[in-house]
């Protein structure tokens, strides 16, 4: 008689089957999963009472803007001033006319359970274009309840701009390095966290484009940005500048999700600001020296100092970066910014949870290590309020992923166009 087959053996042949199907159907399996998102988020929204913090205020800005105030100082609500970049009052005024001037909640929160099914979409879509993705992935980046509630319950702009970085990323890993640009000069546009991923988006461009075609991609981003502004900058750009790019805005210690361990003062001091910028930038460097720049001889050699080189070197714009190494340079270059950031309020989640389940899968994590850190995270956004102990818990799950990337070997895979013939451009 025939050994019955184990139930890890079935559990082995229906996964594999399930992800040759997924694989050889990209497009229509992360669609699928947008769609059942879709159908979840709404069932979320169904049962669960929307919570009121910002979307007001959001609606009070709007109607200011929309009566013709052009000085940001004077575009203010109940809970405070406009402090995001143009193309926030944009897309919130197609919303505000859509739920007419917010007061059709409902009608919003179905919009905003589109984005985050869209969103879902995409990611999803981007991290097929890795060809040795484990599927399970896939569904933990639906696992979320703070981000849904960032999306649906609260309808913070963080998920729009999310929206629109992780298109970024998906056309940057498609080496559609132009309109890559132009969606995460957008999403700057919403919100300038964004930001947090243009040292990768450099150096992949320069490894790929060359100085050249990366500086002409970089001055589309500020044309972009300039054109955003400019009904607010030829009224007072001051005014624009100081308060949709300020770069030195202190957030308020009660809702800091990541150092309630610490005094408010030390919190607040330009010390700590000082300290987390110099760790920012070097990690940026030694990722930067030994993952994304190693097969162009290093940093130096990639910013154009006569460095000798070593075996093997290839030019700036002579590189083919595989998609999976994109990916994963522009979501670590992410995580990278949000671990070092003075403060970290809860609907900053939205900016990074979809890429930690694919970060901690490039890990040599074990996947018990892996679930745990993912569950871990999870719990800290859910505590309210901030806790010293889950800001503790949050800054190791943080360097954990990070530590471990930074040790893997062959993170970052690139070649040169004459070993792998002709890019595409």
């Amino acid at each position: 008689m025939a050994k019955a087959p184990s139930v890890r053996g079935v559990f082995l042949s229906v996964h594999g089957k399930v992800a040759g199907w997924v694989k050889a159907n990209r497009n229509l399996a992360a669609s699928m999963l947008g769609v059942f998102d879709l159908l979840l988020v709404i069932a979320v929204i169904g049962i669960t009472p929307y919570t009121e913090i910002d979307w007001s205020t959001y609606m009070e800005q709007i109607k200011i803007f929309l009566d013709g105030e052009r000085d940001y100082h004077q575009i203010e609500g109940p809970t405070g001033p406009v402090v995001y970049p143009a193309n926030f009052l944009y897309i919130f005024s197609a919303l505000y006319k859509l739920t007419a001037g917010g007061t059709k909640i409902d009608r919003a929160q179905i919009l905003f359970a589109i984005f985050h099914a869209l969103n879902v979409s995409i990611v999803a879509r981007t991290y097929l274009e890795d060809e040795k993705l484990d599927i399970s992935v896939l569904l933990l980046i639906l696992l979320s309840r703070r981000v849904i509630s960032i999306y649906v319950l609260r309808m913070f702009n963080d998920g729009i701009e999310a929206l629109l970085a992780n298109l970024s990323v998906y056309l940057f890993c498609r080496k559609k390095y132009t309109l890559g640009c132009v969606f995460l000069s957008l999403a700057v546009g919403v919100k300038m966290n964004a930001l947090l991923y243009v040292p990768a988006v450099g150096v992949l461009m320069v490894e790929e484009l060359g100085w050249r075609k990366t500086a002409g991609n970089v001055l589309l981003c500020l044309i972009i940005q300039v054109g955003l502004g400019m009904p607010f900058v030829v009224h007072r750009w001051q005014s624009y500048v100081g308060r949709a790019f300020e770069l030195g805005r202190v957030f308020l210690f009660k809702w800091s999700v990541n150092y309630a361990f610490l005094p408010e003062d030390v919190f607040k001091s330009s010390r700590l600001a000082a300290f987390l910028m110099v760790f920012h930038l070097s990690l940026l460097i030694l990722f930067t020296h030994k993952h994304w720049a190693a097969r162009f001889g290093g940093i130096l050699r990639l910013l154009g100092l006569p460095i000798a080189e070593r075996d093997n070197t290839i030019k700036p714009g002579e590189g083919m970066v595989a998609p999976s190494s994109a990916i994963t340079a522009l979501l670590t270059c992410n995580i990278i910014g949000l671990a070092c950031a003075r403060s970290i309020h809860y609907q900053f989640y939205a900016w990074y949870f979809h890429g930690l389940s694919y970060l901690l899968w490039k890990t040599a994590l074990p996947v018990s290590a892996r679930l745990l850190i993912l569950l871990v995270v999870e719990v800290v956004y859910n505590v309210y309020p901030p806790h010293p102990i889950a800001s503790a818990a949050l800054h190791v799950c943080h360097f954990v992923i990070i530590y471990t990337l930074y040790l893997k070997e062959n993170l970052f895979v690139v070649a040169a166009v004459s070993e792998r013939g002709e890019k595409d451009n």
